[in-house]
């Protein structure tokens, strides 16, 4: 697990693809990982989040889906550091981004810009994980 809050793409779903200016903004509902407060346990908290990803003088390529994409892996690249699966949060970044989704369905949308700036919408709270196993009767 991480150990800042952290976005997870892999399962995520991308709603919109968005053109603006000379930029391109999307918008994701990830899975957040939320180190939990200090227990000696170690467990974290998932949350269910929408997120705004926004790229200067960006562009897409693949062209934008038509409807939502489930999102089956990805990466985040800025200025040759790269983001598996896991973008730390807060995040922006200067200098040149590329982020890559593969849908489910083996679709793959790139979107590249400069400087990338990530800025959470909302969020759900999942469930706790505390790192002991519970039964439920």
């Amino acid at each position: 697990m991480p150990e800042a809050s952290a976005i997870e793409i892999q399962d995520s779903t991308l709603k919109w693809v968005m053109s603006f200016g000379d930029g391109v903004a999307i918008s994701v509902t990830a899975y957040i990982h939320h180190p939990s407060h200090p227990s000696a346990r170690g467990g974290s908290s998932f949350w269910l989040e929408d997120f705004y990803f926004e790229f200067r003088k960006g562009q897409v390529r693949g062209g934008p889906p038509r409807g939502s994409l489930r999102i089956a892996s990805g990466q985040l690249e800025v200025r040759g550091e790269r983001y598996a699966n896991l973008i730390p949060l807060p995040f922006r970044k200067r200098g040149y981004a590329r982020l890559e989704l593969l849908g489910s369905n083996r679709r793959k949308i790139v979107i590249e810009g400069k400087d990338v700036l990530i800025i959470p919408k909302k969020d759900v709270r999942l469930e706790e994980f505390t790192g002991a196993v519970e039964m439920v009767h």
